[in-house]
């Protein structure tokens, strides 16, 4: 069985450049999961809003709320990070109505933090991976991260989220912390007013205080949601796999994304490569030519000679190109098993799809190679 199908598999994380059919892939695995009977919830990172896209709904259809795959067998959701979305969730659950309500309207620090720091939509992407894998609603969780770079923020959101609330600016602002009890005393003169009034003007005076305050008093929770979701991420329940397509740019990029998972811990043991070969034989779409099969058309009447022989052409071409995708892969195999010091990633083919995945029904096709991909030989 492949390693995100696997019944021990509670979090399988797609990981790799852009423009390699994460997404996509991310959907098919769902399908596949829930084909097998298993409760499954498809969450994208990526802002892009594709993974509405590769499952025919429209785009205000996935949000942080999970939603109902139609048509799907099984128990398929879908869900997507909104930063904003995703605070507001977590402030209505951990804070009182009416402070949260405070925050959230008029308070500039929390709306610039969950709105538009590069950084927060990565701490958001945790909480809602926390809360996706620890409710009980789902069996598997297949996470559908945005670009190599992004994705690495997100990974190393953990650790720098429990930095921050280490760090200097909580120390000074949190409530009930012995620099902020300090500040309090030394904020009640009237030329530090004044000072901070210059500075940061009165009113966002007070909002950045307001801000570090709640942060300040959700720091246990914050730090333990992290801890629980860098725990998930290396324990045996994650399985990683790398995405990536035959070409040599999308190769290079999964072998520097896998060097980055490496020093954080995180040792990717799959690589699926996507649109891997062409099916030169419809009948055996699992067999990756090397070379051009005869053609079994028989004997084709005079006028169709011309046909024959282009169509020939093309199949010695794309043999060609299959014998070329595989060197390429097989040399990213070796320098992938140079980089996790151990044995070479089970590698697994899917091969090029024509037409574009728009709805379930369309990614079955994509969903059945999942469920039996092709293996590097």
């Amino acid at each position: 069985m492949t390693p995100w199908l696997e019944p021990a598999c509670r979090l399988a994380v797609f990981v790799g450049p852009g423009g390699v059919g994460k997404t996509t892939l991310s959907a098919a695995c769902g399908v596949a999961a829930a084909r097998a009977g298993r409760r499954v919830l498809v969450l994208t990172a990526d802002p892009a809003r594709r993974l509405a896209g590769a499952l025919g709904l429209s785009c205000d259809m996935v949000d942080p709320v999970p939603v109902a795959i139609p048509h799907a067998a099984g128990s398929l959701h879908a869900c997507m990070v909104v930063s904003r979305r995703v605070y507001d969730g977590l402030l209505a659950r951990l804070l009182p109505a009416s402070a949260a309500a405070a925050l959230q309207a008029k308070n500039r620090m929390y709306d610039a933090f969950s709105r538009t720091l590069a950084r927060s939509h990565a701490y958001a992407a945790i909480e809602r991976l926390h809360r996706s894998t620890h409710d009980g609603d789902f069996d598997l969780v297949v996470l559908d991260t945005p670009p190599a770079e992004a994705t690495i923020q997100i990974l190393e959101a953990p650790r720098r989220l429990r930095a921050f609330l280490d760090g200097a600016l909580l120390r000074v602002f949190g409530a009930g912390r012995p620099v902020g009890r300090r500040l309090d005393r030394i904020a009640a003169s009237g030329a530090v007013r004044r000072l901070g009034s210059r500075i940061l003007g009165g009113p966002l005076l007070a909002e950045t205080r307001a801000f570090f305050d709640v942060v300040g008093r959700l720091r246990e929770a914050f730090v333990s949601r992290t801890e629980q979701v860098a725990a998930l991420l290396r324990s045996d329940a994650a399985r990683f796999v790398l995405v990536a397509t035959p070409g040599p740019t999308a190769l290079a990029t999964t072998i520097a994304l896998a060097r980055d998972l490496r020093r954080q811990g995180l040792d990717p043991r799959t690589l699926l490569v996507n649109r891997a070969y062409a099916v030169l034989d419809p009948e055996h779409p699992r067999r990756v030519e090397t070379s051009a099969p005869p053609l079994s058309a028989g004997d084709l009447p005079p006028d169709l000679a011309d046909a024959a022989v282009a169509l020939r052409t093309l199949r010695r071409a794309a043999a060609t190109q299959n014998r070329a995708a595989l060197d390429r892969i097989r040399a990213c195999v070796a320098a992938l098993a140079d980089v996790s010091e151990t044995t070479p990633p089970a590698t697994f083919l899917v091969p090029r799809m024509d037409g574009a995945s728009h709805d379930v029904e369309g990614l079955a096709p994509l969903a059945d190679a999942l469920t039996a991909p092709v293996p590097l030989r």
